[in-house]
């Protein structure tokens, strides 16, 4: 299995996301990292499981959550670059590909 690796800005993403469903109710944010973790470990296992986003990007949308993770299938890992609520604007995260080498 592919190791996962994090934008920086995804970090962000996901540590933001928990906050919000922790703040609206205890145990939500846990359960919302949860959900990240068994979405990661589903890539993981089936790396091309995502649909096509952008190129060589894919995307997984969250059990229960309206997030999706979009990422790159490298040679030896998973990169996510990005964990996005389904209603922000489409691909204003594209930025972050310049940041790595495919």
């Amino acid at each position: 299995m592919k190791k996962i690796e994090l934008h920086p800005e995804a970090e962000e993403d996901i540590e933001k996301a928990v906050n919000y469903y922790e703040d609206r109710r205890s145990g939500y944010g846990n359960k919302f990292l949860d959900n990240y973790v068994n979405s990661t470990d589903l890539i993981r296992t089936f790396p091309e499981a995502g649909t096509q986003y952008y190129e060589k990007v894919l995307f997984i949308t969250l059990k229960d959550f309206p997030f999706s993770v979009f990422y790159l299938t490298l040679v030896e890992s998973i990169f996510v670059l990005a964990v996005i609520h389904d209603r922000r604007k489409p691909g204003f995260w594209l930025d972050r590909l310049r940041d790595i080498h495919v």
